[in-house]
């Protein structure tokens, strides 16, 4: 495995507690020209076989670089379109995600593919669960409008460099807004309207519509999904109120979870991050928002 690459450990149950990663731990290195490590890791039983399956996102995958001594490393000549690696189990041997059992590359060159990344529980009523992947930087509609992808993992397996537009059975554009970074943030938002399907929820990181004035908003897309959608489509739109506001990209992770009915009223709730919330000091904090019925 060459320097900087990255990857992921396997740390069995019970494990990981003390000590170091790497003695028992299966490793899957991420290959060395996707310039840098994992982006977005999930876990789930993709292929219906009863037994845990990976994905993995590499916002940069495909990039190419150079070795530029041992002082500075690996160097990133030119950007990449993003990778997501599919990596069936049992997860116990580990490997090179060179030989994963399935890769989607992403839109356009420097599109950020998959920098986020989630698992999604069943949007189209086949069973299985889907992929919910961003491409913030993507210009399919407008300059760096953004894009996220609802991925059928079942449509990669199998296919190395499967190209994202035939894996995808939704995609959610950012509309003409360009500079709204949409697919900055995803998160699964679990069954927030009750209505027995899975709802999305997507974060467009800055907004810059208005100037300099990177406020972020937050969507709601309501299951099923399939087709095409845009943000007009959403059902619930979130504004922030300040610079960086709601749902703005945190340096730390994703900035939006969901999925869990965390006050027991019957419905599935979510949470956005707000990194640089100028009205609170520029204190960072976190915004619950409740499930409820919608129209």
């Amino acid at each position: 495995v060459g320097a900087g690459t990255g990857g992921f450990f396997v740390v069995p149950e019970g494990g990981g507690r003390s000590g170091t990663l790497g003695d028992q731990e299966a490793w899957y290195a991420v290959p060395q020209y996707c310039w840098r490590g994992a982006d977005a890791l999930g876990l789930g039983d993709l292929d219906g076989d009863g037994i845990a399956d990976a994905f993995v996102g590499v916002g940069q995958g495909g990039a190419e670089v150079e070795w530029a001594g041992p002082e500075k490393g690996y160097n990133r000549v030119e950007t990449g379109p993003g990778y997501l690696y599919v990596q069936l189990g049992p997860l116990d041997g580990g490997g090179d995600l060179a030989d994963a059992d399935g890769l989607v590359v992403g839109p356009q060159t420097n599109s950020f593919f998959a920098r986020e990344a989630t698992i999604m529980d069943d949007v189209d009523g086949d069973g299985l669960p889907e992929i919910l992947a961003g491409a913030a930087y993507a210009d399919r509609v407008a300059a760096r409008a953004g894009v996220a992808y609802v991925i059928d993992p079942g449509l990669a397996i199998g296919r190395e460099g499967a190209e994202v537009e035939d894996t995808a059975i939704a995609t959610l554009d950012g509309d003409n807004r360009a500079d709204l970074y949409l697919g900055f943030s995803v998160a699964n938002g679990g069954d927030l309207d009750g209505d027995g399907w899975t709802d999305a929820v997507v974060g467009g990181a800055a907004d810059m519509q208005d100037e300099d004035l990177a406020i972020g908003r937050v969507y709601a897309f309501r299951g099923p999904l399939e087709g095409s959608y845009t943000t007009e489509d959403a059902i619930l739109r979130v504004d922030g109120t300040t610079q960086h506001g709601i749902g703005y990209y945190n340096y730390g992770g994703g900035a939006l979870h969901g999925g869990f009915d965390v006050n027991g009223d019957g419905f599935d709730d979510w949470i956005a991050g707000s990194p640089s919330d100028v009205d609170n000091d520029y204190h960072n904090r976190a915004v619950l928002f409740w499930g409820a019925p919608w129209p």
